[in-house]
């Protein structure tokens, strides 16, 4: 069975004592540790990374592959790069990397995290950093690709300070391992993470050595580790939006005093504005942001009055029926399909179950599972419409159980085995109505009255003298 999250954390911190094991010079590995071993990067199939051969052999390798691969594969990559980072020199303000969006009857795809960012600070001081594979139809426009940098900083020249980088995390590596605390497995997660972190590095630090950014803007600390690390080198000030669910049981949230020592130069965001005073008030649980740090900015998010053309055919298919909605979680689409499909012939005749996935699962796995049946209806449409469409809310663990609480709507959370602690943690504020895997959530509606909803501690209306603050360094 797989660990659930307060396990996961129980394991981990009770590996060592003294969190200076993960010093790497001027900063320290904890989180890229964390980020290797809960993506469990051991179980992908990745290239050789510089761990495993000495820097002459590693440095002979890659120009090979240059001159045998890269450069016949992307042959301008870097001159038009460096022609676009010269077009954007007079930009302040780093913003991105994400594409979920929502796409308007025009066609544009706009984005959820970003557009009233950017319209609060300006599109001319911003450089927008894209994590789709295209400029096309997007508001506001993409200057960059994220995939470009990558790409293109396989053509720079290693600098003295990457090759030392290099050598610390090795010596680190080394370290590590050598506390016997790790298992072999966990190593090679490990291992991989820091290569991941080397190259991530790597590219963001071309990007800040060839323009003017002052502030960056990211919607999560994690997995960004080598970004953030590039930030800093260049004083570059770095500032989190939250972006969905912060909770006791997270791994990269609400950290120990076990850390706090080392937690200032643990690769975290120089301060993290907030959806309401309640996030604020579970992350001041935790070590790695101060009160100072922490600012409500209140609900950011694009939202969109606009009812498009495949919002009114999911109208038209609800009909006159009342919508159970299913809002599931990463990783776990085979978790939900199998709970669907036992109460599926258990739906009550004026239900009509409606399921919207995780953005970053893969919606093609509940579309085979329910083909058959034109009760459950899959969508990937804006969670605000289908919310209003609702009569309540179903998951595990999610925002939507927040997002949900701005439309007057309760939820029910699926007690499944990885995220017990999650439904728990609910339960206790009571926040939702528990449901065990071997119960039919539609025998428990009545239950959703003994909830309380007041979504005001959870989400603040928007602030931009918030944000303006956070970028100009008064946070």
């Amino acid at each position: 069975m797989e660990k659930t999250f307060a396990e996961f954390n129980t394991d981990f911190y009770n590996k060592f004592e003294d969190p200076t094991i993960f010093d790497c010079c001027n900063f320290s590995t904890l989180k890229i540790v964390l980020d290797g071993l809960k993506v469990n990067y051991s179980k992908y199939k990745r290239r050789e990374n510089f761990f495993l051969i000495s820097w002459p052999l590693f440095k002979l390798i890659s120009k090979i592959k240059f001159h045998l691969s890269w450069k016949r594969k992307y042959p301008n990559a870097k001159k038009e790069l460096d022609i676009k980072l010269n077009s954007l020199s007079h930009k302040k303000f780093l913003v991105g990397y994400t594409n979920r969006s929502i796409k308007d009857n025009e066609g544009f795809d706009n984005n959820i995290y970003f557009s009233k960012i950017i319209e609060s600070i300006g599109f001319e001081s911003c450089l927008f950093v894209g994590a789709d594979v295209s400029y096309k139809n997007k508001k506001p426009a993409y200057d960059l690709l994220k995939d470009e940098l990558v790409i293109a900083q396989l053509f720079h020249n290693y600098t003295d300070e990457e090759v030392k980088l290099m050598h610390q995390l090795k010596d680190n590596f080394l370290h590590l391992k050598k506390q016997n605390i790790f298992s072999v497995v966990e190593l090679k997660a490990i291992r991989t993470a820091y290569d991941l972190f080397f190259h991530q590095f790597k590219a963001w630090n071309y990007l800040f050595s060839n323009t003017n950014i002052q502030t960056a803007i990211l919607t999560v600390h994690y997995h960004k580790e080598g970004l953030i690390y590039a930030a800093k080198m260049h004083n570059i000030r770095v500032v989190e939006l939250q972006h969905g669910l912060i909770a006791e049981e997270d791994i990269f949230y609400i950290l120990p005093q076990k850390v706090k020592a080392i937690i200032h130069k643990s690769l975290f965001a120089d301060c993290i504005l907030t959806y309401g005073n309640a996030w604020k008030n579970r992350l001041m649980k935790g070590v790695e942001y101060s009160e100072e740090q922490i600012k409500t900015i209140g609900y950011y998010h694009y939202q969109s009055s606009e009812v498009t053309n495949d919002e009114n055919k999911i109208t038209e298919i609800i009909g006159n029926k009342k919508v159970a909605l299913f809002s599931t979680q990463t990783f776990m689409e085979n978790t939900f399909i199998d709970y669907i499909k036992s109460i599926q012939n258990n739906i009550p005749e004026d239900f009509v179950v409606i399921i919207k996935p995780h953005p970053a699962e893969k919606i093609v796995l509940y579309q085979q599972a329910f083909a058959a049946d034109e009760n459950v209806i899959v969508v990937n449409c804006n969670l605000d419409f289908i919310l209003s469409k609702s009569a309540f809310n179903i998951t595990c663990y999610s925002t939507t159980v927040f997002d949900a609480m701005r439309h007057n709507l309760k939820s029910f959370a699926i007690n499944f085995d990885r995220c017990q602690d999650y439904v728990q943690g609910f339960v206790n504020e009571n926040l939702v109505v528990k449901v065990e895997p071997t119960e039919n959530v539609f025998d428990k509606i009545e239950l959703l009255n003994t909830l309380q909803i007041n979504a005001l501690d959870w989400y603040s209306p928007y602030s931009e003298q918030v944000l303006f603050e956070a970028i100009r360094n008064q946070a």
